[in-house]
Parts: structure tokens; C-alpha cells; sequence
């Protein structure tokens, strides 16, 4: 033990006590030889800090690391409960300089590995490696069968963090168990997060975690920002604050497809951005959020997905199977023609409001869709700018036609448009199929005259048995088709230009 532990000074210097009856009190590394310049390996001198107090101590242990850089060569140990381990922002900064691959900066795990450990903190310092040129696979931290660990203010502060293949190198690897607070973090990596199981619980693996203002940057171009181990049972997540998942693959990938695994339910995603990633669209592409339950597992219950955007045009948007219990509020995605923008699979009890898709030819699709559902299954979207609509699904840009610019309303599909039409003019009205009905409501602007018009497609007839009507005499028809196909109002009035209003409505 270095001599300026036997005796710690207080404050004021009126009264020396013995280093054993201060371990409550905030040590320093440097008080255990570390020096910090960048160039003296300062792992032992690290080590020999969260070792402190002796073994057999019962005591809460307070380590600060002072501005510098600490060149670190292998990995430093947190095996036992109650420590915390702070320094003064991104000035500390730990640089690792591992001789081989596959090594971990600082391991988080009971010094019996079979037991829990619990109450760790992590907070306000730097992560660098070997940089412009990384050269081993990596970690920075790993928590295994840990509870209540929070983690702040650390910072990958440049794009070191990479190497290796599959997943690479990872910020954080997450082992169990629960209630960590991972918040206020710029993680660079080629993975920033994964999430693995516990080797000491099936049960308790993902649970009780908030996850808060994150900038997760994806090194790696074929890896999520956060990845769950096939089999890892998420439950009572939460992850807000405006986060946000740059580059790679995408921002969140499960799948849990064939595996049997504890119920996952009440995962809240909130303020989470996709953007600028590096992955193609389509069937083959990455997503925004990728959340895959399985058809073997039971169901996911209570999946919140609110105020979440996919600004991405190399990325699909959403892909969700196997939930009970779905709200998505507010989310937008798919930017790109052909892309996969909103995809549910085998989803009960679903609530959809403000859908956002960016293009006409992204794909959207409702599968074995069951039980309650406030948006109707179709192919069509809400029109972005009518106030009146409390629910609905819309697309941003587009031409203004029925087979885009739907809504559907306490599952009711809806449309309306207001277009000039001369003589022969025709106004598309949405599709119907052999036996659907709709109501069309027709006004015409430019006087107290009748103007004919009618109805051609599918074969169209009214509810008084023409497909004709006089828009001031009958105005508001019902529809029933008895064919397939695409729909047309023409106006008849001989030669007038005359502002027509359709709303439709129907099944």
C-alpha cells in the first residue's frame, strides 16, 4: 500500500486518522500511484483503488480520477458491491491499449461469479483507444448479473472503438439483471449496446432499465446501435430523452424468433431518431426498431412506440410481431421508395395514431392482425393536414390521390378532395371490392344550378339503383359495388369548369 494512505489528512489539518477509518470518504487513483500522462500503464495503480478497503471491510468506496490520460493496458476489475468510480468529465479520460483481441476494459462482476452484484456507478469520464487505426476487438464495459448500476457521462470520445468481426467492438455489454440507469452517454462503437443473457438467471435478464439521452454511433455498417442476444427477455424498459442512432444498420434489432423465453412485456420506446445509416432498404435493409417476439414465445404485453422517427432513406422504418397490447403514437418512417416502412405481424389490441410514411411506395403491411385494432388493415394512408382527424395513418408528399390520402376514423375510411373539373372531367375516388359499400357526398361550387354527375369503374350503383345523380338535387348518395376496381366521379355539366367537393366514406 503506498505511505500517503497510512495517514489522510482532515480538511482543516488539525487532526490525522488512519486511511481505515476514511473509507467513506472519496479516494484518488493517484493516491495509489497513477499518474496519468498518457504514457505509464496506470492499471495496477487503477486496480489497487477498487480493491481498496481491505478485504473483510464493509464500506461504500468513492474513487475519483483527477483530469488526465490514463493509459490503461489490460482490464480493471469491479468485483464486489458498493463502488463508485468518477472523474471530471471527458479530462479524465481512460485510454486502452490492449495487447490482444477480445479484452474489456473495465469488468463488472461479483468476485464469486455466481452471486449478484449490486449498487455500482459509473460516472463523468472519457474511453479512448488505439486511434486513427484501431486494431483489437474490444469492450469497454461489461455488467455481469448486476443490479442497480448506474452509468452517466461516459463518452467514447472518437471512433477508436472498433475492430473485429461479427459485433466488434461494444461499448456496453449488458449480462443482467436489473434496474440500470444507462443516461447522458455518447457510445461509439461498432456496437454500442448489447444486450446479453444472464448466465446466472433465464428470469431476471433485461429487467427494470432506463435507458436516457443516448448518442449511439454505429461504426460498423452491418450493426444495430442496440442488439439483444437471441433468447434475452426484455421487461419494464424505458428509453427516452431524445435519444439518438447514427449510421450503421440501424437503431434497435430482437429477434426472438424460436426461442422459449420468460414473458417480455412493458417496453416503452419514446424520443428515439434513426438517421443516416449506412444499411439499404427493402426486404434485405436494417430498421429503425426491429422487435421480433417470436410465434413460439408468448407475447410481448404493453409495447409503447411514441414521438419516434426513422429519418433515414437507407433504412426501413418498423417491423413488430408477436405483441399484445401495442400503442403507436406519433411515429414516422419509410422515406424511400420500396422500403418496408411499417410492418405488424401477429398483434392484438393495437392503437395506431399519426403513422408517418414518406413515400407513396413504402411498404406497408398488417398481418394476422386479431382481437381489437383502432386503425382498419389497408394499404392506404391519412392525409397529413386535416385538423379534424384525432386518428389516423398519412403519408408526407405525394400527388393528392384517394390511394394515398386516407384516413380512417373510429374504423371508418375516409377521403375527401376539392378539384375543378370542365366538361368530361373525372375525379379518382378510392377503390372498392365486390360487395363494399361507400357514401359520396358531392357540392359544387358556382351557383344555384344542378350539375349532373356520374359514376364510372366498378361497376357502381346507387342506393335509387342509377349510377347518375344531380349534385343541388341528390348530393349525398350511397354506393354498393358489385365488381372490383378503381372508381371515377365525371362531371356531365356540358361544358362548365366548376369546383367540385367529394368526401367518401365506407368500408
Amino acid at each position: 500500500m503506498p505511505a500517503s494512505l497510512n495517514f489522510l489528512s482532515d480538511a482543516d489539518g488539525a487532526q490525522a486518522r488512519p486511511a481505515a477509518e476514511k473509507m467513506g470518504d472519496v479516494i484518488s487513483v493517484k493516491d495509489f500511484g497513477a499518474v496519468g500522462d498518457g504514457m505509464t500503464d496506470d492499471r495496477a495503480a487503477f486496480q489497487a483503488a477498487l480493491d481498496w478497503p481491505p478485504a473483510g471491510a464493509n464500506a461504500y468506496t468513492s474513487i475519483y480520477i483527477p483530469p488526465g490520460s490514463y493509459l490503461l493496458s489490460d482490464t480493471i476489475r469491479i468485483d464486489k458491491s458498493h463502488v463508485r468510480l468518477f472523474g471530471a468529465g471527458d479530462k479524465s479520460c481512460l485510454y486502452f491499449a490492449p495487447s490482444s483481441t477480445g479484452k474489456i476494459l473495465m469488468m463488472v462482476q461479483h468476485s464469486e461469479p455466481s452471486q449478484l452484484i449490486a449498487q455500482i456507478a459509473l460516472e463523468s469520464f472519457g474511453i479512448r483507444a488505439e486511434y486513427p487505426t484501431p486494431t483489437y476487438a474490444k469492450t469497454a464495459i461489461k455488467l455481469v448479473d448486476a443490479s442497480n448500476v448506474t452509468i452517466r457521462n461516459v463518452n467514447i470520445l472518437d471512433l477508436s472503438w472498433s475492430g473485429g468481426t461479427g459485433l466488434g467492438s461494444i461499448a456496453l455489454h449488458l449480462c443482467g439483471r436489473d434496474t440500470h440507469k444507462i443516461s447522458d452517454c455518447i457510445f461509439t462503437a461498432d456496437t454500442p449496446i448489447y444486450g446479453d443473457k444472464n448466465p446466472n438467471s433465464t428470469k431476471y435478464q433485461f429487467d427494470c432499465h432506463t435507458f436516457w439521452t443516448l448518442w449511439l454511433q454505429t461504426i460498423k455498417s452491418s450493426n444495430y446501435a442496440i442488439r439483444f442476444a437471441p433468447g434475452v427477455n426484455p421487461s419494464n424498459w424505458v428509453m427516452g430523452g431524445n435519444s439518438l442512432a447514427l449510421q450503421g444498420f440501424g437503431g434497435i434489432y430482437l429477434n426472438n424468433e424460436g426461442e422459449t423465453t420468460e414473458t417480455p412485456s412493458m417496453i416503452h420506446i419514446d424520443s428515439f431518431r434513426v438517421e443516416s445509416g449506412t444499411g439499404s432498404g427493402g426486404d434485405a435493409g436494417g430498421y429503425g426498431i426491429f422487435m421480433d417476439f417470436g410465434t413460439g414465445n408468448p407475447a410481448c404485453t404493453n409495447l409503447q412506440l411514441t414521438n419516434c422517427s426513422v429519418n433515414d432513406p437507407t433504412c426501413n422504418g418498423y417491423h413488430i410481431k408477436g405483441v399484445s397490447g401495442l400503442l403507436a403514437d406519433n411515429i414516422n418512417c419509410g422515406f424511400a421508395s420500396g422500403n418496408n416502412a411499417f410492418i405488424l405481424n401477429d398483434v392484438a389490441n393495437a392503437n395506431i395514431r399519426s403513422l408517418g410514411i414518406g413515400d407513396d411506395a413504402a411498404i406497408v403491411q398488417f398481418n394476422d392482425m386479431f382481437a381489437q385494432y383502432v386503425v382498419k388493415l389497408a394499404s392506404a394512408f391519412a392525409h397529413p393536414t386535416n385538423p379534424s382527424i384525432a386518428v389516423g395513418i398519412y403519408t408526407h408528399y405525394d400527388s393528392d390521390g384517394p390511394s394515398r390520402n386516407l384516413v380512417y376514423e373510429n374504423g371508418v375510411r375516409k377521403w375527401s378532395r376539392t378539384q375543378t373539373m370542365s366538361n368530361a372531367g373525372e375525379m379518382e375516388l378510392p377503390a372498392l371490392t365486390d360487395g363494399q359499400s361507400m357514401r359520396v357526398s358531392v357540392s359544387c361550387a358556382g351557383g344555384g344550378a344542378d350539375y349532373n354527375v356520374t359514376f364510372t369503374g366498378a361497376s357502381l350503383i346507387s342506393s335509387a339503383g342509377s349510377a347518375a345523380f344531380t349534385v343541388g338535387g341528390t348530393g349525398d348518395v350511397s354506393l354498393v359495388s358489385n365488381g372490383s376496381g378503381s372508381n371515377k366521379l365525371v362531371n356531365v355539366a356540358l361544358g362548365a369548369n366548376r369546383v367540385f367537393n367529394v368526401t367518401t366514406a365506407g368500408s
